[in-house]
């Protein structure tokens, strides 16, 4: 290969060189802050649950740790710092590795979860910034992860990876061009964001009564949900212990199919055997279904039929009742469902509770469905812009894997 030569890292540019990254940085672990300390005041502790995953932070108010013990100085990360997260808690270890660069009007303190990246003049902050998002790097991270539920990496594990360094010149135009993918990205991150805070301010004036679609008039009332509905089912799971009953061509849904929800399909399938051997219902398409455990008060509507189990209801309206308005009214009191259910551990809410919640909604099914129609067409607009998200996210990905790697060279 002309212009090339073969590493450690495969082929690369010829003026390109291949170090070691404990050669370019070292890394500075954080502190074990008290836990008894942490509390509604005080500076930010930075934790694994505030970074993305496609890099950077965010805070809001579920996941901000404030820390009102003693502290030293020297524990405030500077705005501008690079850090990496050490401590993976997610199911799929996604955030392990993963970067971000501080910049925040609030002291932030680091703690022992993150490894604070200090770097020597033979590489710029972004160039190693997108390198720790690259794949490359990321799967040596998880190669090399130790724990089970709790995975975690170490110094040496990180510093013994390799990496392809270029002339801080080129760097630089590299980082100015992914830069450029990173404006794309958060611009529309914020829009999605946007547009979803405008539903839900609409949902809490449109789903109420409080404002009104042109044309209509009457007074909206407050009933409990056990008026609302004609027939509520429950379900059932196999026995796991049958496999005749399973990965069959009956779609089978649980609360999992709920939390990463796609319409058209389930995790799991049974047979027409496992159906009929068990208390689980096949529940025909379009039917708001529930969740009364766990992840209570969660709703979807499936567009293919679905067999159910036990943390599921499938819940049938009266006629005057339109299906898709009472979803967005589900969405709309989410929290109020959600509060009401008991257990320490697993969530769940007895049916005589849910059957009392109340609901506001027009007596006029027409209504109903015009304000239903209303936030679907918010949600495709939403969706659409995910998939935009989800393809500039994409690009950017290929376009750093080329330009990393010298693939792709940058005009100097």
């Amino acid at each position: 290969m002309k212009g090339y030569k073969h590493t450690e890292l495969g082929w690369i540019p010829e003026d390109w060189g291949v170090k070691k990254l404990k050669e370019i940085i070292l890394l500075k672990s954080g502190f074990a802050f008290e836990s008894e300390f942490f509390s509604n005041e005080g500076p930010i502790v930075l934790t694994p649950g505030n970074f993305n995953l496609t890099g950077g932070l965010y805070f809001n108010e579920g996941n901000i740790k404030r820390y009102s013990g003693n502290y030293s100085d020297g524990l405030i990360l500077e705005n501008g710092s690079l850090v990496i997260v050490m401590t993976d808690l997610t199911k799929e270890c996604n955030l392990l590795g993963k970067p971000a660069i501080v910049n925040h009007h609030e002291s932030i303190l680091h703690n022992q979860r993150i490894g604070k990246v200090l770097i020597n003049s033979s590489v710029s902050k972004g160039f190693l910034y997108n390198f720790f998002l690259s794949d490359f790097y990321l799967k040596s991270i998880k190669n090399t992860a130790t724990g089970t539920t709790v995975r975690h990496t170490s110094n040496d594990s990180i510093l013994n990876i390799y990496i392809s360094i270029p002339s801080l010149s080129e760097q630089n135009q590299i980082e100015n061009i992914l830069s450029t993918w990173d404006k794309s990205i958060e611009t529309l991150t914020q829009l999605i964001a946007a547009k979803q805070q405008l539903k839900k301010g609409l949902m809490q004036q449109l789903l109420t009564g409080k404002k009104r679609l042109p044309g209509f008039n009457g007074n909206w009332k407050r009933i409990k949900l056990g008026s609302v509905f004609q027939k509520i089912i429950g379900g059932g799971t196999p026995s796991r212990d049958r496999p005749e009953y399973w990965n069959g061509s009956i779609y089978w849904a649980t609360v999992k199919d709920l939390s990463n929800f796609d319409a058209s399909k389930t995790q799991e399938t049974i047979t027409e055997l496992g159906l009929k051997s068990s208390a689980s219902n096949l529940i025909p398409k379009g039917t708001l279904i529930t969740s009364t455990r766990m992840a209570v008060g969660k709703s979807v509507i499936f567009n293919v039929d679905v067999a159910i189990n036990q943390d599921l209801k499938a819940l049938i309206p009266h006629e005057d009742f339109d299906t898709k308005f009472l979803y967005y009214s589900f969405q709309n009191n989410f929290s109020e469902i959600e509060r009401l259910g008991n257990g320490s551990t697993v969530k769940g809410i007895v049916l005589e509770d849910f059957k009392n919640i109340l609901i506001s909604v027009s007596p006029n099914i027409t209504e109903q469905k015009e304000i239903a129609n209303f936030f679907l067409l918010i949600d495709k607009e939403i969706e659409g812009l995910k998939t935009q998200l989800e393809f500039l996210k994409h690009q950017k990905q290929g376009l750093m894997q080329q330009l990393l790697t010298g693939k792709k060279r940058v005009k100097l």
